[in-house]
């Protein structure tokens, strides 16, 4: 038996539907790679940022380390200058106000090795914050990625529901009845004007 035109006009718009969620499934395996290798290049740079940021926080320690190096070396002439200008002025090197002088030298030199490390220590730390916080992008970069052949399933099944959706409102207006009177009053204006569309 022939379709009449609702007919032709309901199994064509299911064929299109149909159609249109392979195209749209098939399309969504090289976006959902696509989109996987620009995530992956993200952790990518990521993970590189955090590994100079590491770098940096060592380089910072071991600037600390020659500074304090430096620091006590100047410490040493200072006090050596000291001793001399003690000694020209004809005083004993070992007693009374000289060894304050000498003492409060060291408690200076003291005093600066230890700033010098501490700001080190905190620079250092703020930078591997900083690293850890690039890891967490990377991890996260990770996690946006899908499974190609998973995001393919669920977009044809989505498209399943929709056009098994269109097939019982088509078959609920009568668009599929064989009675002949009711496909004669079922025509694609009347579906579209009880709400229905192409």
């Amino acid at each position: 038996m022939p379709l009449n035109s609702a007919q032709q006009f309901g199994y064509g718009s299911l064929a299109g539907m149909g159609a249109a969620t392979l195209i749209n499934a098939f399309g969504s395996i090289g976006l959902t790679s696509k989109s996987n290798a620009i995530a992956q290049s993200q952790a990518n740079i990521a993970r590189i940022n955090a590994q100079q940021m590491e770098w940096a926080a060592q380089q910072r320690m071991r600037s600390a380390e020659k500074d304090q190096v430096r620091m006590t070396m100047e410490a040493g002439q200072t006090k050596a200058s000291q001793r001399a200008a003690i000694a020209a002025n004809g005083l004993a090197v070992g007693e009374g106000g000289s060894v304050e002088l000498l003492a409060s030298t060291d408690i200076i030199k003291e005093i600066e090795s230890n700033q010098i490390k501490e700001n080190a220590v905190r620079d250092a730390w703020g930078m591997r914050m900083q690293a850890t916080n690039y890891q967490g992008q990377a991890l996260m970069s990770e996690a946006a990625k899908q499974s190609p052949g998973s995001v393919f399933g669920t977009t044809l099944l989505q498209g399943a529901s929709q056009i098994a959706n269109r097939y019982m409102v088509y078959r609920a207006v009568g668009l599929f009845d064989t009675n002949k009177q009711a496909q004669a009053t079922m025509t694609p204006a009347l579906w579209e004007a009880q709400g229905g569309y192409y």
